[in-house]
């Protein structure tokens, strides 16, 4: 398997974890996010910036993205938890901006140009320095929260999401809380996107502000619009397949 293959595949896998976590905002919460990719940024970036200066390697990198994802996420929800669906896209248009702004403005974070010199994947001493040793690298977490996006969909929780998506006072009417769900799940899924950036950012060992961007919000929207279009087909794939059609 040629190192172009290797790339391609782990490019997918990580796409597809924004994928997955804004389809299971938007699919069961119901709430729309334009954020997805800036905060994989907020994660990408921090991982990125501490291995460079702190020396920390992959995994604590992941579990610092998904901290900084879960507790951005409450703090940004805690603001549009009571919004409407247009003033949420609003909000997180909004918050996109600001952090991808910030981040230029950052020197240390390379500002405008890329932050280099992010040290190759390691787990546990052995260095992955090719495209097809960070496979399985890459493959394990993405397994991991593709399980979790489909364990929460079908759990009794995904139910109680369905349920506030579809009408929130019925919910309340049966004792529960729409908002504690939303705010459930948006810091959830906005620690699934910044996980993401993190391994990103360890695969290519680099971070750049084109990564973040409107362009990548907009193409993880279409792979769930993919799904929609071709939903009889089989969705998961559909949502890998456009990253590889986008780069042919």
């Amino acid at each position: 398997m040629t190192e172009y293959v290797c790339y391609i595949i782990n490019v997918v896998l990580i796409l597809s974890i924004f994928t997955y976590s804004l389809n299971l905002l938007l699919g069961y919460a119901g709430q729309f996010s334009m954020a997805t990719a800036a905060f994989g940024g907020v994660g990408g970036y921090l991982s990125a910036w501490m291995a460079i200066n702190l020396g920390i390697s992959y995994l604590p990198g992941l579990l610092i993205a998904a901290v900084a994802g879960l507790v951005l996420g409450i703090v940004i929800c805690l603001f549009a938890i009571r919004l409407s669906l247009e003033y949420l896209v609003v909000l997180t248009v909004a918050f996109s901006s600001a952090s991808l702004s910030l981040i230029v403005l950052i020197p240390g974070l390379g500002g405008i140009n890329s932050l280099q010199g992010v040290p190759a994947m390691s787990v546990f001493g052995f260095e992955a320095t090719h495209q097809w040793q960070q496979t399985p690298l890459i493959l394990i977490p993405t397994a991991i929260i593709v399980f979790m996006c489909w364990r929460l969909g079908e759990s009794p929780y995904g139910r109680l999401l369905k349920s506030v998506r579809d009408d929130e006072d019925a919910t309340l009417a049966v004792g529960k809380s729409p908002l504690k769900a939303k705010l459930y799940m948006f810091s959830i899924t906005s620690a699934m996107a910044a996980v993401s950036g993190c391994i990103l950012g360890f695969s290519t060992q680099l971070q750049s502000i084109t990564y973040y961007g409107s362009p990548k919000q907009i193409q993880i929207i279409a792979e769930i619009l993919s799904n929609v279009v071709v939903r009889k087909a089989h969705p998961p794939i559909t949502s890998m397949l456009l990253p590889v059609i986008l780069r042919l």
